[in-house]
């Protein structure tokens, strides 16, 4: 063995000039030697003795090239990571056996966190060789240019350097990334150009998967390394269950299955909902959008559940809304458990929430987080890339050049935060270092293989990345072949009061260890546990758990007390707490106020008053507002009271109708005239009166019968004499009653002798066509029951099972499963069948809660809802839930792409016959219409849109003579709002609408009309109507909405297009169906008796053929 001392300095050899191409004979012979040199040390002391003559040659540079987060609004952590590469890159290149004759350099690049930026500067680097530098040569005191106490790119951009291969040369050999989303955009590329790549921070557990992932290793550790942490925890305090709260199952889901995974291998019961089909084995709630609604939905469930500790598995922004929410809520006290590596102070941000700042950090305070533990607990260890810098010292070093005090994390006076992933960064430059001696030293790989990424130079690169092993900054860096990620240990911490985080204790499976730095503190009952001592596994304390309170009271989360609700609430089980009565609304959470006058709340937990609608008042605390009387109106909103008529009192003002709206709804009555529009009304003449009220001038005031108008004034006729009409000119003369009474004997005698000249003349033809009258009514009477028959099939039982989806299901549901139709989904198992009309109706008593939705189709190619018109859907479902308290597990959901078979047209056409059905049986219908516009035709679609649809009106139509207009609802950019009865009066007149066989018209009219397959139905609707005896809300709206108009809702013909060019023909629709009904069903002694037929003989499968996909394009 050769002493060290005797050795040449490395930094002086000419390896660069010695391995290059254009001395290969030199280059032959030392590769030569080098792999006949003994491994290891030895090898660099043979070739430093005999590369001793080449002192003085220039140090050969090897680049790497790093997109890094300097600025950007998701996390600017890039100066701070940078800051702990270089102090290693200085390390390694004073290092005299790693590197020697190499100076390993790092161009940095701002990849702002995004995954756009990211993928642009990858590809300059990897096809231009340009590489867009973050401010070289620039000291930090100079990056905040504007002094806002902020870098930002607009700070940054001006310093920033376009760099060539003229000074990054040779080309790169590997690539430093950070951010999750950069590295799952760039690493099939970089794998594909077999470049080299090792993340510094991306923790997103997708990335551990190879198979999507080839090629790709991190220095930090994913954050499913925090499930078995958290849990462990968890169970430590006592706490046998937890409740988790997940993200969307895109990119949440595998963190789920994990944590399900976790609990179940220790012991501890996951608390919620079963969401199995969507994430593997999990059980607990979700917010899978950036929603306050859907927020204070997981709130509520949150009160139910009382679980203490609370696993939230998502980004700040959403913890935040949901900690929120909770706070609404009053439910304190709970150990919220997160990630540790979201910036410090996340929870106070509340520009993004309705609370304060104090208010969120009160709810975060005591909760525990879990992070990678970033330094290593044996400091004195020297690093394996350096040759004497100990751990210590390089953590000392990185507070150093920050200006900040160790361990002060607190932003620097330079406009950044300190990032603890600068050790993970420095791993990753050591790795890369180690990498770079094992191939070009200890192998003898040409850098030549490397630059050009030669499929040899790249094998070696991977073989030698896998079996990375080392001591670094946070631990022991070790991989094991065909995994991205190094085996590590994670750190839990707890958000103390006074905003402090306490180190707690180290988590590396299956050992959680106690480090005895202080005390856990909780404040429920001053629970205050010690986390020691150092090395113990378990601690002496267990988290107190929530009571359990009676039926009929609520808890206090505050106090863990029970007691009854105040004045003016009500316990509602489905919401575990107190809730305002109808007729009052919440000010405040726990404060309720009756509703003022013109205003209504009509059920339990109502959070704001409803104006009534104009024709209606309301006194202060009602239920409901109440229709203006005849002879009152009003024309606002809100009304406390109706405004009377002016002449109402003398007895000569009224309405026409309850509710009206305006002065000019007041005319004068019968008997008297006047100016209209509510003018002043006199009343007629003497013995004078008017036909109808409203009249408009004296000269419709007419005579009384048995009086004549003359000189202006009416007058009695003369004894024996009257007037039989109002406009009759004379008095006519009564006939003396002698001769009235012998006239009547006289025709009485003469009838009999006529009538019995007839009878026997024509007794037996009348006899025949008295028999031939009987055959032709009993035919007619025949032919009404049918067709009756066969409308009242259509509608009071299904033609094809009904298929739901559970709400928890349709709340998590993607858009790409969404476009899986109902096969994709039927396939998966997310849909539930109901067979028949009766399965359905034992269903509901149990229970079963159905929501309709209603919407219009907006494109001529794409199947269903845009992705506009979903988010809206799946708010608007979440909302109806939460308004009306139903369960989620209980609730069900009717959509038409998922409900209705989109590939087989005859069993497609089943379901489409029962779409009546459907619709009437829904507990709510939500009409879905956000303004948007038409994919194709770039129309407007909205609500005005959606009313012009005719298969839109039949689903509203059925629903309201059902059910009434109750339940029925509009979900808009406006929010959730009950349909009105206006509302729901216009769009039933169905055939006013629009359809598109219309609009193409009927191919030239060689196919039928898609109206007049809705003829069936419509009928059985409007018999059922009349024949009903059941006073339901259904009922009411037939009988006060459909009967008062019906021959615009049965309209006897209509207009059939030919062709586009606008030409019509007038074609029988409901003809004389609807008098021919109402004479059958008012006849005395009939009633309907059903007969055998088929309701799906009418309409064809092929009449059917293709309405389906266009029902509801524009």
């Amino acid at each position: 063995r050769v002493p060290t001392s005797t050795w040449p300095a490395p930094s002086l050899l000419p390896w660069p000039l010695l391995l290059s191409p254009s001395r290969p004979r030199v280059a032959f012979g030392l590769r030569r030697l080098f792999a006949m040199a003994p491994l290891g040390t030895f090898r660099v002391v043979c070739l430093s003795v005999l590369f001793g003559f080449f002192s003085g040659s220039a140090v050969q540079p090897i680049w790497l090239t790093a997109i890094q987060p300097f600025t950007g609004e998701d996390w600017d952590a890039g100066v701070s990571m940078r800051i702990g590469a270089e102090i290693l890159l200085e390390q390694v290149n004073a290092n005299p056996i790693l590197l020697p004759g190499y100076e390993l350099k790092v161009v940095w690049q701002d990849g702002m966190c995004s995954k756009a930026r990211g993928r642009t500067l990858f590809l300059a680097n990897l096809f231009d060789t340009t590489y867009n530098v973050f401010a070289p040569g620039r000291s930090l005191t100079e990056l905040d240019a504007d002094k806002s106490g902020v870098i930002t790119s607009a700070d940054t951009q001006p310093m920033s350097e376009v760099w060539n291969a003229t000074i990054v040369s040779p080309d790169p050999v590997g690539l430093l990334s950070a951010c999750a989303g950069t590295c799952m955009d760039i690493a099939y590329i970089a794998y594909k150009a077999r470049y080299p790549m090792v993340s510094n921070a991306a923790t997103r557990p997708a990335l551990s998967d190879r198979r999507t992932f080839p090629n790709f290793y991190r220095t930090i550790l994913p954050d499913t390394f925090f499930n078995a942490a958290w849990i462990a925890m968890a169970k430590a305090l006592g706490q046998a269950s937890v409740t988790t709260v997940i993200g969307e199952t895109e990119n949440w889901g595998s963190m789920g299955t994990i944590i399900a995974n976790a609990a179940l291998d220790q012991g501890v019961e996951l608390m919620g909902h079963d969401l199995t089909t969507e994430i593997p084995g999990f059980k607990g709630l979700q917010i899978s959008l950036d929603s306050k609604l859907i927020a204070s939905s997981v709130a509520a469930e949150l009160v139910k559940l009382k679980q203490r500790v609370v696993i939230l598995l998502m980004f700040g922004a959403r913890n935040r809304l949901l900690m929120c929410e909770a706070h609404k809520r009053e439910f304190a006290n709970a150990v919220f458990m997160a990630f540790g590596w979201l910036s410090f102070g996340w929870w106070a941000q509340a520009s993004d929430t309705d609370c304060t700042p104090a208010e969120l950090t009160q709810m975060a305070t005591g909760m525990i987080t879990a992070n990678m533990m970033f330094w290593r607990t044996d400091l004195s260890t020297v690093l394996a890339c350096s040759a004497s810098m100990s751990v210590d010292e390089f953590i000392d070093e990185w507070f150093k050049r920050q200006g900040n005090k160790r361990p002060d994390l607190a932003m620097t006076s330079d406009g950044y935060s300190p990032a603890l992933e600068a050790g993970t960064t420095a791993d990753a430059v050591c790795m890369y270092a180690k990498m770079l001696h094992e191939v070009l030293i200890n192998r003898g790989v040409p850098l030549s293989d490397l630059i050009g990424r030669s499929e040899i130079g790249y094998a070696a690169v991977q073989d030698a990345l896998s079996n990375t092993d080392f001591e670094g900054v946070q631990g022991r860096v070790k991989f094991v072949p065909g995994e991205a990620d190094p085996k590590g240990a994670v750190i839990i911490q707890q958000l103390q009061p006074g905003g402090v985080l306490l180190d707690v204790a180290s988590y590396k499976h299956p050992v959680l260890t106690f480090l005895g730095n202080g005390d856990l503190m909780f404040p429920l009952d001053n629970e205050i546990f010690h986390a020691g001592p150092a090395g113990a596994t378990t601690i002496s304390g267990n988290l107190t758990l929530y009571t359990i309170c009676p039926i009929d009271q609520v808890l206090d989360f505050s106090t863990n007390k029970c007691h009854t609700c105040p004045v003016n609430e009500e316990f509602t089980e489905s919401a575990g707490s107190c809730l305002c009565i109808a007729g009052f609304y919440e000010v405040v959470h726990g404060i309720c106020s009756k509703c003022p006058s013109g205003s209504f709340s009509a059920s339990v937990g109502t959070l704001e008053c409803k104006l009534c609608d104009v024709g209606k008042w309301s006194a202060e605390g009602s239920t409901a507002c109440s229709f203006c009387p005849l002879g009152t109106f009003i024309g606002t909103h809100g009304a406390s009271e109706c405004t009377v008529c002016p002449q109402l009192n003398e007895g000569l003002h009224t309405t026409e109708a309850i509710a009206s709206e305006s002065l000019a709804a007041c005319i004068c009555v019968i008997g008297a005239y006047g100016d209209g529009d509510g003018g002043s009304c006199k009343s007629c003449p003497s013995h004078s009166t008017t036909t109808s009220a409203g009249s408009a001038s004296v000269s419709a005031c007419q005579c009384e019968v048995g009086y004549l108008f003359q000189d202006a004034s009416c007058h009695r006729c003369p004894f024996g004499q009257t007037t039989f009409l109002p406009s009759d000119t004379k008095c006519t003369p009564l006939p003396e009653v002698v001769s009235i009474i012998l006239a009547a004997f006289i025709l009485f005698f003469l009838s009999l002798a006529f009538a019995y000249l007839l009878h026997r003349v024509y007794k037996r033809r009348l006899a025949l066509l008295e028999a031939k009258a009987e055959a032709a009514m009993k035919e007619a009477e025949a032919a009404v029951q049918e067709t009756v028959s066969r409308g009242l099939a259509t509608i009071e039982d299904f033609g094809h099972p009904m298929v739901l989806m559970g709400a928890n299901a349709f709340s998590s549901l993607t858009v790409d499963q969404l476009r899986g139709l109902h096969e994709g989904n039927r396939d998966a198992h997310r849909l539930f069948f109901v067979d028949t009309f009766a399965k359905f109706r034992e269903l509901q008593k149990r229970g079963l809660k159905v929501i309709f939705l209603s919407y219009q189709w907006l494109s001529w190619t794409t199947k269903g809802a845009s992705d506009v018109q979903w988010k809206f859907m799946q708010e608007g479902v979440e909302q109806v839930i939460l308004r009306n308290g139903w369960p989620h597990d209980q609730t069900y959901v009717w959509l038409d792409i998922l409900s209705i078979p989109q590939e087989h047209r005859s069993v497609q056409s089943l379901a489409v016959n029962s779409l009546y059905v459907y619709a009437k049986c829904a507990d709510a219908l939500v009409v879905v219409c956000p303004r948007t516009r038409h994919a194709d035709s770039g129309e407007t679609a909205d609500l005005e849109s959606y009313q012009s649809r005719v298969w839109c009106r039949v689903e509203v139509l059925a629903r309201c003579c059902s059910r009434g207009f109750n339940q029925v609802y509009i979900v808009s950019e406006s929010g959730l709002v009950n349909a009105t009865p206006e509302w729901a009066a216009n769009i039933i007149k169905v055939f006013d609408g629009n359809m598109t066989c219309c609009r193409t018209g009927h191919l030239g009219g060689t196919v039928p009309c898609d109206r007049t397959t809705l003829i069936m139905p419509l009928l059985g609707l409007y018999y059922e109507g009349i024949a009903s005896t059941v006073n339901s809300a259904g009922l009411q709206f037939f009988r006060e909405t459909i009967l008062t108009q019906k021959e615009a809702v049965f309209p006897q013909t209509f207009e059939y297009s030919v062709g586009t060019e606008g030409k019509t023909e007038t074609k029988e629709l409901f003809g004389d169906l609807i008098a021919r009904i109402d004479l059958f069903a008012h006849k005395p002694g009939r009633c309907l008796a059903l007969t055998s037929v088929d309701p799906h003989e009418s309409p064809t499968p092929d009449e059917m053929s293709d309405f389906m996909f266009e029902r509801k394009s524009i």
